[in-house]
């Protein structure tokens, strides 16, 4: 259960870290200065991780399945 609850939020962290870096490269594209890509992309790993452990403790609590 552990390994299951492990590889599905690790998923989801990097699924919201892959979202944060292309809306950095979408802000660079228009025209956002380096130091603001660079707080959203710092902005967005944090927010992740905190979604990992969020989503960690939700799993553990409710519990999970295979499939």
């Amino acid at each position: 259960m552990d390994k299951l609850i492990s590889m599905k939020t690790a998923r989801s962290g990097y699924m919201f870290a892959g979202i944060g870096f292309i809306g950095v490269l979408t802000a660079l594209a228009l025209g956002a200065p380096a130091i603001a890509a660079l707080h959203i992309l710092f902005g967005t790993f944090a927010a992740g991780s905190i979604m990992e452990g969020a989503m960690s403790i939700y799993l553990y609590e409710k519990g999970v399945r295979n499939g």
